[in-house]
């Protein structure tokens, strides 16, 4: 039974690494065809055109980020010209002892332990039978 049970998860392994490879395979296989296509599109632009292309790219998208950046921090009042700081909330749980969530009484937490203690006997009194084919 107990080598049953090991070939059995074996299996479910290499099933599993299967579906992994196969998985991997597919991702592949696109990724080439979308850089054949990438690559189709962009043989008649020429290596200046390129840099140009990518020069605004950066600049577009990093004043973009740049600006975020700023608006999220600093917030302006046009109308006042203030600047406004927003605060950082701090989570509630923050400088309460480990266990604060718990909520039991002295009764309930010993009568788990009871309960617990009773499962653990009928656990180790049970005689496990196992049928093998």
């Amino acid at each position: 039974m107990f080598f049953r049970k090991i070939k059995q998860r074996q299996k479910k392994e290499r099933d599993e690494d299967h579906f992994l490879q196969k998985c991997a395979e597919k991702i592949n296989a696109r990724i080439k065809t979308v850089a054949g296509m990438m690559t189709k599109k962009t043989e008649n632009i020429s290596a200046s055109k390129k840099k140009i292309g990518l020069v605004f790219f950066c600049l577009l998208f990093g004043s973009a980020s740049i600006y975020i950046m700023i608006k999220t921090v600093v917030n302006v009042n046009i109308k006042s010209k203030r600047v406004i700081i927003q605060p950082i909330r701090i989570p509630k749980n923050i400088g309460r002892s480990k266990d604060w969530y718990v909520t039991m009484s002295d009764s309930e937490i010993k009568n788990i332990q009871k309960l617990a203690h009773e499962y653990q006997k009928l656990m180790d009194s049970a005689d496990f039978k196992t049928t093998t084919k």
